[in-house]
């Protein structure tokens, strides 16, 4: 039973009425929902799971695995996130059309939102997706490479410095820092970090970002909104301040009834636990009124941002045959049509991680790949010579262990498991390179135990 604030207890009460002790008990009483969203082009079969009706390939697992015993999630096959946050799917698809669009999420680490986005983005659209904490946007980027998101430039920084791109976007994603009462559940530590102060100070907060970064977003632009709390200081009120001060009206988000999502009073919707199976969650969508011209893009180019050889086109090409191809700080990156010039504006204007899809540098000739381009799914099948490994072995090359596959090839290796890419292996005079991240690799131990008894979501396709 969690014990849960007393102040929090009466707000809910306030707020709910006669529902709020069913509410209460479904907190303190009853068990976290566990939900996955598959990545389609990887997995090209769906697991006979329930699904989650709100979300496109998103699905409710029986019961919490040790995920760090599947290679698939380390493979980008799929993402664990909380179900009701996956309403973005549905509020995406409802102002989308098939024209390409620019996207900021503000807020973006550790992925789980961003992936989503990416997963439903008209083709030729660019994501950024922006963390201003440096360790946050490291765990980020992981999350976007695995995942292969490549039309994605990874920012790192405040939200002041992206309201300079004056009417750049299109749409932009606020999931808001904020108190966190949605996640009492599933993490019942953070009942003791809750107060009413921590309230206030995160409205403050975000009210903050909300005005940084609202002269990026063109006119007609959306702007969602989002936090994993249930009060309305940080939910309808700064949904009514937004309008009211910055210039924007609501668009209300469709639902199937049956979804038990709560209209706000009067903007967004809330997911109560109570009645969603989920986590408590809260999402509004805006559409920009106020005016502002959108800023032009430099005619020069960054001077990071260089032609690859012609020389090396031809053999970039036999990889990735549906891409374009610059030299970004000196490595290869590989994207769609109209990247190329949002990467030098956004390069003349903010610190970027990381843009589109890291390919490799040149050494005389030979490529030396980066791990990105063995999860990319745009990698030509047949390009390097594979090597597929059993689950467990596949554990042991996550960890970064030494392994002696059979090969009589020397070079670059594409490590598989069940046909999906983990990484890279370099293979030379009888000898095998290991070229998983160091800073990736998981610390689990592999125990003497039957593969049978390991974790695979494969299992359930």
């Amino acid at each position: 039973m969690i014990k849960l604030p007393v102040a929090f207890k009466e707000n809910i009460v306030a707020q709910l009425g006669a529902e709020s002790h069913e509410m209460l008990d479904a907190i303190s009483s009853t068990a976290s929902p566990v939900s996955i969203r598959i990545n389609s082009k990887k997995l090209k079969h769906l697991p006979k799971l329930e699904a989650v009706p709100w979300c496109k390939d998103a699905f409710y697992l029986p019961q919490r695995p040790l995920f760090t015993q599947d290679p698939l999630i380390h493979a980008g096959a799929y993402y664990v996130q909380e179900a009701s946050s996956m309403l973005l799917d549905t509020v995406l698809r409802q102002i989308l059309s098939e024209e390409p669009v620019k996207m900021l999420d503000v807020c973006a680490a550790p992925g789980g939102k961003s992936t989503l986005i990416a997963s439903v983005l008209p083709e030729g659209s660019i994501l950024v997706a922006n963390e201003v904490i440096k360790s946050r946007s490291n765990i980020l980027l992981e999350i976007l490479q695995k995942w292969s998101a490549d039309n994605t430039i990874v920012t790192s920084n405040d939200p002041s410095q992206l309201g300079k791109l004056t009417a750049f976007f299109d749409c932009i994603l606020v999931d808001a820092p904020c108190s966190g009462e949605g996640l009492f559940r599933k993490d019942p530590e953070s009942c003791n970090q809750w107060s009413e102060e921590a309230v206030h100070l995160c409205m403050q907060r975000q009210k903050r970002i909300l005005a940084d970064v609202w002269q990026a977003l063109s006119e007609g632009g959306y702007l969602i909104y989002s936090t994993c709390t249930y009060n309305s200081s940080e939910n309808e009120e700064i949904m009514q301040w937004v309008c009211e001060t910055l210039g924007a009206e609501e668009i209300k988000i469709k639902v199937h009834p049956e979804w038990g999502f709560t209209q706000g009073n009067p903007y967004g919707l809330h997911a109560f636990p109570h009645k969603v199976k989920g986590e408590g969650f809260y999402i509004a969508l805006l559409q920009k009124t106020a005016t502002n011209h959108p800023s032009k893009y430099s005619n020069r180019f960054s001077k990071n941002l260089n032609q690859v050889p012609k020389e090396k086109i031809s053999a970039l090409k036999n990889i990735l045959p549906n891409l374009l191809f610059s030299e970004y700080r000196n490595k290869i990156v590989a994207y769609t049509h109209d990247f190329k010039e949002v990467l030098s504006y956004l390069d003349q204007n903010l610190y970027i991680q990381e843009a589109g899809l890291s390919v490799g540098t040149f050494i005389h000739n030979e490529l030396i790949p980066e791990h990105a381009l063995a999860l990319s799914n745009h990698l030509q099948v047949g390009t390097f010579p594979n090597i597929l490994l059993s689950h467990k072995e596949s554990l042991h090359y996550l960890r970064k262990d030494v392994l002696h596959p059979q090969s009589n090839t020397n070079g670059w290796h594409l490590v598989q498991f069940n046909g999906i890419g983990l990484g890279w292996m370099k293979q030379l005079q009888g000898r095998s390179n290991n070229a998983y991240p160091k800073n990736w690799r998981i610390q689990m131990e592999i125990k003497q135990v039957e593969e049978e008894n390991l974790f695979s979501l494969g299992r359930f396709i």
